[in-house]
C-alpha cells in the first residue's frame, strides 16, 4: 500500500547538491519567508552580544512541519558561520522533507535527534514524490512509546527508545512505523475530511501558538532519556 499527500509532496531540487530533492511547499516556505526572518533575527541578536559567540553553542529545535525549517536553517547556519562542531537539530514529530540523497547530505552536516510518539501520524507522510522518489528519514528515531503527557519536571519523562536500522534510512518496525498500514489508512480518512493530525503532546506540550521545545526537553533527549536500545 502506497499513500501519496498530493497537496504537499511536489518535489524541488535542493541547491548545490546534485540529486537531493526536497518538499517544495516546506522549502519555499522557508526560502522566500521564514529564513529571512531568521536570519535577520540571528544577526540583531549577534550584535547585541558584546563578543563573537562559539557558534558550535547553537541547538535548533523544530516541531511538526517546522521541523523541516529547523533543518534548513541549520544547514544554512552551517555554511555561514562554520562551526567547529556539527550543529545539533532536534525535530519532534517531523514529517519526511527530502530523499536519500538530500538525508545523507543534511547527516554530513548536521547531528539530528528526531523524536517521534506512538500514534503520531505525520511522521509517516508524505510516502512518494512528484518524481515518484521515496523520501527518507533522518536517522536514529527517538519513539516515545504511548502517551506522552507528562510534564517536564523531575522523574517525570518517559522512556524514550533510540531505533536504529543501521545500513539504511529505513524506518524501524517496531517504532513509530509500527502498524503503518492502519495508520496510513487512518490519516487518509483524516485528510479526506480536512480534519486536523493526531500530533502531540511531547513532553505535556502541543508547541501550539509557534512555542517551540524548550532546552529541558532537549537536553534530556540528547544527554539525560534512559534510551532502550531496540534491536539493530
Amino acid at each position: 500500500m502506497a499513500f501519496v499527500h498530493r497537496r504537499h509532496n511536489q518535489a524541488i531540487k535542493f541547491p548545490n547538491t546534485p540529486g537531493a530533492w526536497v518538499i517544495q511547499s516546506s522549502y519555499l516556505k522557508w526560502r522566500d519567508y521564514t529564513k529571512i526572518q531568521f536570519f535577520y533575527g540571528f544577526q540583531k541578536y549577534l550584535r547585541n552580544l558584546p563578543i563573537q559567540p562559539d557558534f558550535s553553542d547553537f541547538e535548533f529545535t523544530g516541531f511538526g512541519e517546522s521541523s523541516s525549517y529547523a533543518i534548513f536553517a541549520a544547514l544554512e547556519f552551517s555554511e555561514r558561520y562554520q562551526p567547529k562542531k556539527k550543529p545539533i537539530v532536534v525535530t519532534f514529530g517531523q514529517p519526511k522533507i527530502g530523499n536519500e540523497v538530500f538525508t545523507a547530505f543534511a547527516h554530513s552536516k548536521l547531528e539530528i535527534f528526531r523524536v517521534t510518539l506512538a500514534d503520531d501520524l505525520l511522521p509517516l507522510i508524505p510516502m512518494i514524490g512528484s518524481r515518484n522518489e521515496k523520501y527518507t528519514h533522518f536517522k536514529p528515531e527517538f519513539w516515545i512509546e504511548g502517551e506522552s503527557n507528562c510534564a517536564c519536571s523531575t522523574n517525570a519523562y518517559p522512556i524514550v527508545y533510540k531505533c536504529f536500522c543501521p545500513h539504511s534510512f529505513k524506518e524501524h518496525p517496531e517504532c513509530n512505523n509500527r502498524d503503518r498500514n492502519l495508520k496510513l489508512v487512518h490519516a487518509a480518512t483524516i485528510m479526506e475530511n480536512n480534519d486536523d493530525f493526531r500530533h502531540g503532546p511531547y513532553f505535556g506540550k502541543n508547541f501550539t501558538n509557534c512555542e517551540n521545545a524548550s532546552s529541558d526537553n532537549v537536553r534530556y533527549v540528547i544527554y539525560q532519556s534512559p534510551i532502550l536500545r531496540i534491536k539493530e
